[in-house]
């Protein structure tokens, strides 16, 4: 049996969790899943599934080779209250096994209550940060809580400035500034 994502690194190891969004991009995910066979690397890939409808076999090759397949709704321009369970079904058709994660699209906010409902685990959509417009959740936890009966797992953010180390951010500071960010994070 496939060995469990990494949920909770509230522990002496220091250690992440590696997630994709798949929304669009077929080619580039056939790349990143090379990558991640050549160093033996499993991730959690939130797919939305318009993408998996799209692609059903790279869905079915993701979860093949291990890796966790989870939700990232049902598209990722255009939203509606019945998403986690439009895309939870589609999902677990594809794959033939349950979806335990959701993250909204654009890490929009996301009623806790419609996931349990829908028997999701967690919820990868907090984004604990100020970014203007985008996000006001500075007085969020850094690290993995519960919220309604589910985990949430918020994205990586610095302490204190809470820099979120997201693909932005990768492009926007050097990288060796990124590495010392990330380093900070764990």
């Amino acid at each position: 049996s496939a060995k469990l994502p990494i949920y909770c690194t509230d522990n002496d190891n220091r250690e992440i969790a590696l997630t994709i969004n798949c929304a669009w991009g077929a080619d580039a995910i056939y790349e990143i899943l090379e990558s991640l066979d050549k160093y033996n690397v499993k991730a959690t890939f939130f797919c939305t599934a318009k993408f998996a409808t799209i692609a059903p076999e790279l869905i079915i090759r993701i979860h093949k080779e291990g890796h966790e397949v989870a939700s990232h709704g049902y598209d990722h321009w255009s939203r509606t209250d019945n998403e986690p369970m439009r895309s939870k079904i589609i999902l677990e058709g594809i794959t033939g096994e349950k979806v335990y994660g959701y993250r909204q699209p654009r890490m929009d906010k996301v009623d806790c209550l419609n996931l349990v409902v829908n028997e999701y685990k967690y919820n990868a959509s907090l984004n604990p940060t100020f970014i203007p417009g985008r996000y006001m959740n500075l007085f969020e936890p850094r690290k993995p809580f519960y919220r309604n009966d589910i985990l949430n797992i918020p994205s990586s953010v610095t302490p204190i400035l809470r820099i979120p180390l997201f693909w932005l951010s990768l492009h926007l500071f050097p990288l060796w500034m990124y590495k010392i960010l990330c380093r900070w994070a764990l």
